[in-house]
């Protein structure tokens, strides 16, 4: 179960390192003319949070050893590693464990 969610947290990762480090992109969901200041619709909610987890579990990753950092980013972002395909495998398999680890003492999991 805890390998699900460190799944699920890596997949918002690659769609905010896809995007640059910068959370949504695009045009504002709002325009400022009609900004009520103090009410969020449930989606504002969800995407703020959302951001906070990519920060959250980009924090993490980044934390990793080269060699498990490194099978991370090859298998959600492309990136070449030094590694043969079994080595990328096993190491993300290290990875996700010790993503849990991580993001349980960030209160994610």
């Amino acid at each position: 179960m805890e390998i699900e969610k460190v799944k699920y947290y890596l997949e918002l990762w690659t769609e905010y390192m896809k995007h640059g480090g910068k959370g949504n992109l695009g045009y504002p969901k709002k325009s400022i003319g009609f900004y009520t200041g103090g009410s969020h619709s449930t989606d504002d909610l969800t995407d703020e949070m959302d951001i906070q987890h990519q920060i959250a579990t980009n924090a993490a990753v980044n934390s990793l050893p080269d060699d498990l950092k490194d099978s991370v980013y090859a298998m959600h972002l492309g990136d070449k590693a030094n590694m043969t395909a079994m080595a990328i495998a096993y190491n993300y398999q290290l990875a996700l464990a010790e993503l849990a680890k991580l993001l349980e003492k960030k209160h994610l999991i």
